[in-house]
C-alpha cells in the first residue's frame, strides 16, 4: 500500500509539474505576440537578485511594455521568468540516497535544492511623466524540497524523498527609462524588492 501511495504522490507531483511548465510557456509565448501588436515600446530586463524568503541567488528574465498603444508612456506592464539557485548546501554531503529504515530515525528538516522558477505579473505607474515608473508584482514559484531522515543509531543522513513547493512573491519595484542616447534601442534601468527574491537589480534595453 505505501508503494502504491508513493507512486500516486509521484505521479500527481510531475502532473502537476508539467501543468505548470505548460503554463509559463504558453504565457511567455502570449506577451511577446500580445506586445509585439499592441503596444507602442516594448522592453526586456535582465536581473540578478539575493535575499528574501530563498535567501539565495536569483537571476531573472523580465518581458514587458509601456503606455498600451497611446500617445503616452504613463502605464507600465510585464511579466517576470525568476530562477533561484538552491545549491544545497544544507544538505550533507554523505547523504545517503535511500530511505531511513530504521525505526529509530527521526525526521530532520526539509531542505531546498536545484533550480525554483516561476512567474510574477508587474504593473506601474508614471505619476510624474518622468520616466521612472512605480510598480507593484505579485507571483508564484515553485520549488525542490529534499526530505532529510537521520539515523539515532549511527548518525547518518537520509534522502527520504523529495516533493514541490509552492511560494509566493509579493512585493513592488522603481524602473527608469532614459534616454540617454539616441540609439533605436534605448536603457532601462530597474529595482525590485520582494519577499521571495530579495533585491533584484536589473538592465535591459527598450524599443
Amino acid at each position: 500500500m505505501t508503494i502504491e501511495l508513493n507512486a500516486i504522490k509521484t505521479t500527481t507531483n510531475n502532473s502537476i509539474n508539467m501543468y505548470f511548465k505548460f503554463r509559463v510557456i504558453a504565457i511567455i509565448g502570449m506577451i511577446i505576440c500580445w506586445s509585439t501588436v499592441l503596444t507602442a515600446e516594448n522592453y526586456y530586463s535582465l536581473g540578478y537578485g539575493y535575499g528574501g524568503s530563498a535567501n539565495t541567488n536569483s537571476m531573472t528574465v523580465e518581458i514587458g511594455t509601456r503606455s498600451f498603444g497611446s500617445e503616452n508612456d504613463t502605464f507600465q506592464f510585464a511579466l517576470g521568468f525568476p530562477f533561484i539557485f538552491h545549491d544545497g548546501e544544507n544538505i550533507p554531503e554523505d547523504t545517503r540516497d535511500e530511505s531511513c529504515s530504521n525505526p529509530a530515525c527521526k525526521d530532520l528538516d526539509s531542505e531546498y535544492d536545484g533550480t525554483e522558477y516561476g512567474l510574477f505579473i508587474k504593473a506601474g505607474i508614471d505619476p510624474f511623466d518622468m520616466d521612472i515608473y512605480v510598480s507593484g508584482l505579485i507571483g508564484i514559484t515553485q520549488s525542490n524540497l529534499v526530505e532529510l531522515a537521520e539515523s539515532e543509531a549511527t548518525s547518518e543522513v537520509y534522502e527520504q524523498g523529495t516533493s514541490k513547493e509552492t511560494n509566493f512573491i509579493l512585493g513592488f519595484g522603481v524602473g527608469f527609462f532614459p534616454d540617454f542616447f539616441d540609439w533605436e534601442m534605448k536603457l532601462n534601468i530597474q529595482l525590485d524588492v520582494d519577499s521571495r527574491r530579495g533585491v533584484t537589480a536589473y538592465i535591459g534595453w527598450r524599443w
